[in-house]
């Protein structure tokens, strides 16, 4: 249509030049986007498939099993790395898994009494990591800093 407005006389030269710069320069910018979006597509049906073959791994895993035979170094390795936290009050405790929703638990599930006093370390209830992650803030913690020295 520019081009035809051109050759009627109704735009003069200039004018057809800068228009036609400024359409030119949104269908590059268009085509761009849409390579763009594409690639992500692409991108995002290799990481679906990806996952499926995840997915299919892992129900055919036997977790059970798995952990019955994982040394205790293991264990603690695939404990560092899901848990994010774990929060305990007077009659439930609380986990929090990487990605998952929190996990709420009465103590009696996992073998503790309601209302008796948890024994903490003094690490604490995250133990050191040595690949680098954050211990819990303090302010997270549903537990009182263990007491030091004096009778407790």
């Amino acid at each position: 249509k520019l081009l035809d407005l051109y050759y009627a006389d109704q735009i003069d030269g200039e004018t057809f030049a800068v228009e036609n710069e400024r359409l030119t320069a949104q269908i590059n910018t268009l085509r761009d986007e849409t390579e763009r979006v594409e690639a992500e597509r692409r991108r995002l049906d290799v990481e679906a498939d990806q996952f499926e073959v995840v997915a299919e791994l892992l129900a055919s895993m036997d977790v059970d099993q798995l952990w019955s035979e994982a040394t205790e170094a293991e264990k603690k390795t695939l404990v560092q790395d899901l848990v994010d936290s774990i929060c305990i009050y007077p009659d439930q405790l609380t986990v929090q898994v990487v990605g998952a929703p929190e996990i709420r638990v009465k103590l009696e599930e996992v073998g503790l009494r309601a209302g008796s006093r948890p024994v903490v370390s003094e690490a604490g209830l995250e133990p050191a990591r040595p690949r680098g992650h954050q211990p819990l803030k303090l302010a997270r913690l549903p537990i009182p800093p263990l007491r030091r020295g004096g009778a407790g």
